[in-house]
């Protein structure tokens, strides 16, 4: 009887050990495997900023970034005026996230030209195809052509214009209001960059799709 109840004791003891173990244990378990996913994570963003500057379209990247970055920078500075309902802020508001999806698509361009295979013809169009599925015009061709998320940016980037036009309007009727007055020098400005992005910025793509289309993967 008093081996059974030292026995039964013993293993409650045991048990208990054993819980109190893993739970000591578990946040170091936790955080090894955000350390492991970090550095995966880490890892993958090193490789893809290796890819845009190795990439021919490191170039327009870096005009996409100089001409779009101050539009941004002054967008969220005019933020707290879009309460004021100024006609000015609202554009703003439109124009710095239009800033923001013309510098993502510029990273997508380069990391999905270098190492993103879903952008390749499939094997019966390559077939019927006298470009190497691998080269740069290829991929080229594909990215501009059959790609789904140029497509959607293609759509964006008209509308981009679209509403520079519309700043142009802002500018030219200003404000009444003696509130809003002083959000026209911003508007003034992130303009002045918009349309320096799609003259300046136009150039720079042709340029780095033309490098890229003579790359050999």
């Amino acid at each position: 009887m008093a081996a059974v109840l030292c026995g039964g004791i013993g293993k409650c003891i045991s048990e208990c050990c054993n819980c109190t173990g893993q739970i000591c244990t578990a946040p170091v378990k936790i955080c090894a495997a955000c350390c492991e996913n970090c550095s995966e994570c880490c890892r993958d963003s090193c490789e893809s900023m290796k890819d845009c500057c190795t990439s021919s379209f490191c170039f327009y990247i870096t005009v996409t970034c100089f001409l779009n970055l101050p539009p941004i920078i002054v967008g969220l500075m005019d933020a707290p005026n879009v309460v004021k309902g100024c006609q000015s802020s609202y554009w703003l508001l439109v124009f710095w996230i239009l800033c923001v999806i013309n510098i993502v698509a510029a990273f997508y361009m380069a990391v999905a030209v270098e190492k993103d295979d879903n952008i390749l013809p499939s094997d019966a169009e390559q077939g019927m195809s006298n470009f190497d599925a691998y080269g740069g015009a290829s991929r080229m061709k594909q990215l501009f052509c059959y790609d789904g998320w140029m497509a959607a940016y293609i759509l964006i980037v008209c509308g981009f214009f679209v509403w520079l036009m519309l700043g142009v309007g802002v500018m030219i009727r200003g404000n009444e209001d003696d509130d809003c007055k002083e959000i026209m020098s911003a508007v003034v400005l992130a303009s002045a960059f918009g349309w320096a992005f799609v003259s300046i910025g136009g150039c720079a793509l042709c340029c780095s799709v033309c490098c890229g289309a003579f790359q050999k993967k």
